[in-house]
């Protein structure tokens, strides 16, 4: 039997001693690249807690909704942004060894820390469906500013000791703008989206012109529509056409942008203290919505428009119930902001 050289043996242990010191020593081992999370994982909350103030957290509500602070429904073009960027980002690189330090401590000291947490049940029923969810920790990582290029993002897992530059793979960007705090950004835009069906009272009030203000009412399956004195119109003079027109126009009403804490330093350029239309609406739930309309200045850009106009003809404020304001288009709302007389016959608006 041939014998086998001891030099051999020698050169093979020193060999794969090498590859194991040089996994161990490699920036980044695999477990500190994982940023994102797999595709089987259901998502059921993500909170994001910034260097100072409160966290912003997002949840999935009993029905299969997300919230934001258990309260407002989130804004979903922002969370398919978030939910695409957790299942597809991938480490680019690790952050180069001169920076790499002073990239981590910026991290802890001025980055977001984000953390995913996916959603199961104690008591488990079939079709994936179950009794008192739980929730474990899946990821939690720090994400700070964009790379140089504004083609990746600098993050680093909690319990990692290297930073990287993660990015999607394809997408043009960084992802620093994906996992913001800012509150208002994630609130749902939609502010009202009811179908004939869901309205129960609509209660419309011109400061202007006050005849032109009115009360629709529900009555069975039927509305019934009031002047501002309460006196009921006869449905012989109202025009169907207008009323079911009106009565369908309440779904997917979204706002452009909400200024935060505008309900108590109100928009500079907003004019008068007074809204040229209040709007109450209630569904058949019992729950009620005021908006306000404010006119808003116009901007001094030059144009034809602004010579002519004291107010902006394409925006306007719209305070939700006695909250904070937001800027709205007219071309979303100009269907809700009817006076009495659309709703008339032998009226051609």
């Amino acid at each position: 039997m041939r014998k086998i050289n001891p030099w051999l043996f020698f050169l093979a242990a020193l060999a794969l001693f090498a590859l194991a010191l040089y996994l161990v020593l490699l920036p980044g081992r695999p477990a500190e690249r994982e940023f994102r999370v797999s595709p089987g994982t259901e998502i059921g909350r993500v909170v994001m807690s910034p260097p100072e103030g409160e966290s912003l957290v997002l949840q999935r509500g009993p029905g299969g909704e997300w919230l934001l602070s258990d309260h407002y429904l989130a804004n979903e073009a922002a969370l398919r942004e978030l939910f695409s960027a957790l299942r597809f980002m991938e480490v680019r690189r690790p952050v180069p060894m001169a920076g790499r330090q002073e990239v981590a401590a910026g991290l802890q000291r001025r980055g977001v820390l984000v953390e995913v947490y996916s959603r199961g049940y104690w008591l488990g029923l079939p079709g994936r469906q179950g009794i008192l969810p739980r929730y474990r920790k899946e990821r939690a990582f720090w994400v700070g500013e964009n790379t140089a290029d504004g083609l990746a993002t600098h993050m680093q897992l909690r319990d990692a000791a290297t930073p990287f530059e993660v990015h999607v793979p394809g997408a043009h960007g960084g992802l620093q703008g994906v996992f913001v705090t800012d509150k208002h950004l994630w609130r749902d835009p939609v502010i009202i989206d009811l179908g004939p069906d869901q309205l129960q009272k609509i209660r419309a009030g011109f400061a202007a012109t006050p005849a032109q203000s009115y009360r629709i009412m529900r009555s069975g399956q039927e509305f019934l529509l009031f002047d501002r004195d309460g006196l009921q119109l006869d449905p012989a003079g109202i025009s169907m056409v207008h009323l079911g027109r009106f009565l369908n126009s309440f779904t997917g009403l979204y706002y452009e942008r909400l200024i935060p804490g505008s309900a108590t330093q109100p928009p500079a350029d907003l004019i008068g203290e007074v809204p040229f239309l209040r709007l109450w609406v209630e569904d058949t739930a019992g729950s009620e919505r005021l908006l306000k309309f404010y006119l808003r200045r116009a901007t001094a850009d030059g144009s034809l428009v602004s010579a002519y106009r004291k107010y902006d003809p394409n925006r306007f404020y719209l305070q939700l119930d006695h909250g904070d304001f937001a800027l709205a288009q007219y071309y979303v709302f100009q269907r809700i902001m009817r006076p009495l007389s659309y709703f008339l016959q032998n009226n051609d608006q």
